[in-house]
């Protein structure tokens, strides 16, 4: 054995340990700098399979019109789109709606009691649905008797709590009704034009007739110029009698900057005083109305959309 031999000297540089750290950085910085590479060049490919993505669905959709031998339908009249602007207004025009459901209720056979109207369902809030004359004589005739018989004091008291029990009942039966109401207001909105620029208008409309008033009222409604979609209706009375009928329905508006310069629909003819059509009068007949309202609504605004391209293409 060679005592004499010397051993060579190892610096820290060249330990193993400090070698694999070396190791491990290199590799973390190469991998850094390859994803830093690599990542735009996946984002650019991502955006162009999503714009394929969204061509392809597109192309899929307006196939028809893209196609080469595809022809625009021929240009409306001004009266065609005179009544389509009646049947779909830029704004909600009140005054037109009101003498248009007056005539409709007058034709019904029904009283007109008041139009109230409003942007959102929540904020249309029901009347309080006074009961009708004969009922309030009868009551005022049946307080005069109990006040003129003392004798029947217990009797009475025996109502009040009767009438406090059926109040209390009443206002649980409104919760139940506000809860309804939600769920009501939710279906609705499934059977709403999606297109964003049809925007409804809630109305409230109240009148007095008898049960049998009510199909002759909704069968108005439905042929008025004004597209309209009725979401509920309600009456206050007994078969037979005339009572209170309340009917919410949606008036629609067309919401689009470029149609502000459209020019004004014309005046309705006849007022209150004029004659109006009367129940007796034929109804129209079913075959006019084969297509729904959600096909007329959509005819109309292609022909809208038809209509504001002609006149770009027309701009210098």
């Amino acid at each position: 054995m060679d005592w004499n031999k010397k051993i060579r000297p190892r610096g820290w540089y060249q330990s193993g340990k400090t070698l694999l750290w070396i190791w491990l950085g290199g590799s973390v910085l190469l991998s850094v700098l390859f994803l830093s590479f690599l990542y735009p060049l996946h984002t650019h490919l991502e955006s162009l399979h999503k714009e394929t993505e969204e061509a392809k669905a597109y192309l899929k959709q307006h196939g028809d019109v893209l196609h080469p031998d595809y022809q625009l339908p021929p240009e409306p009249t001004a009266e065609e789109l005179l009544e389509l602007q009646g049947q779909l207004p830029t704004d909600f025009q009140a005054s037109r709606l009101l003498l248009q459901l007056q005539k409709a209720v007058k034709a019904a056979g029904a009283e007109w009691v008041e139009m109230r109207s409003a942007e959102k369902w929540k904020e249309l809030k029901p009347m309080e649905m006074l009961p009708s004359s004969d009922d309030s004589d009868l009551e005022e005739e049946d307080e005069e008797a109990d006040q003129e018989k003392q004798e029947q004091e217990e009797s009475l008291d025996a109502k009040a709590e009767q009438s406090e029990s059926a109040k209390n009942e009443s206002q649980a039966d409104i919760h139940d009704s506000e809860g309804d109401a939600e769920k009501r207001l939710k279906e609705i909105q499934a059977l709403l034009p999606k297109d964003h620029r049809i925007q409804p208008f809630w109305v409230d409309l109240y009148v007095q007739g008898s049960y049998e008033d009510v199909p002759e009222l909704l069968e108005e409604l439905d042929q008025l110029e004004r597209r309209v979609i009725v979401a509920e209706w309600e009456y206050i009375g007994e078969k037979g009698e005339p009572a209170n009928i309340r009917i919410r329905f949606a008036a629609f508006t067309y919401e689009d900057p470029r149609l502000k310069g459209l020019p004004n629909l014309p005046d309705l003819e006849g007022s209150d005083d004029q004659e109006t059509t009367t129940p007796s009068t034929p109804k129209k007949k079913k075959e006019e109305k084969e297509k729904s309202q959600d096909e007329l609504i959509q005819e109309l605004i292609r022909d809208l959309d038809r209509t504001l391209e002609e006149e770009e293409e027309k701009l210098p």
